[in-house]
């Protein structure tokens, strides 16, 4: 298939979305009864809830945030809005999917907060791998694909981790960051292609 603003993020089956969905029956009535509590501003239920997916949220901050102490502040405003807009929460999808969401907003908030997004547009794409790298960026560990992210600038990580990494779509991505979508096709692009030289620089592909 031609690659192209339409095809599939260039790397998108290397990453898992989250955790596999549970198919524990009794488990998913327990989360149930526990998002009930905490609609019901139950305390010990916000303090079991937030426990349950702390560690998890703030691995989300620190892929937009470089720095570990602003990744906290978004951690800690995104868990306040969890708990102001759980009462929204209809039990029809994944709740975990749903308070990520939150936290990948509140981190773009905090890079646009801190001036350092910057979008660009007018750049031309082509593609930014071979055949053969494509193969080997496919055999490479998560961990080594994450860390390599974090080494670019704030302004590409960020579109490059919504786009291939989330998986949301352009016009999705320049509501979030308040920007044009074809900047952000534009940023997503180059990013590829910085990131593509990153790897080769470490012998990664």
């Amino acid at each position: 298939m031609k690659k192209g603003e339409n095809s599939e993020p260039f790397f998108t089956s290397i990453y898992l979305k989250g955790e596999p969905e549970n198919k524990n029956v009794s488990g998913s009535v327990t989360e149930d009864r526990l998002i009930n509590r905490c609609k019901d501003n139950d305390w010990a239920a916000q303090k079991e809830l937030y426990n349950k997916y702390a560690p998890k949220m703030m691995g989300v901050c620190l892929k937009y945030l470089k720095n570990r102490e602003t990744a906290e502040d978004a951690l800690q405003e995104g868990f306040m809005t969890v708990f102001t807009k759980i009462g929204t929460f209809r039990h029809q999808g994944s709740f975990e999917g749903w308070m990520r969401r939150i936290f990948v907003n509140i981190s773009c908030d905090y890079l646009r907060k801190g001036k350092n997004l910057v979008v660009f547009e007018n750049l031309e794409d082509s593609a930014p791998f071979t055949d053969n790298e494509l193969n080997a960026l496919e055999k490479l560990e998560r961990d080594e694909l994450m860390e390599a992210i974090s080494e670019l600038p704030d302004h590409y990580r960020a579109v490059l981790t919504l786009r291939a990494i989330e998986g949301y779509t352009f016009e999705e991505i320049a509501v979030m960051l308040k920007t044009r979508t074809a900047a952000c096709k534009s940023t997503y692009y180059r990013a590829r292609h910085l990131f593509g030289d990153l790897l080769r620089s470490k012998h990664l592909i």
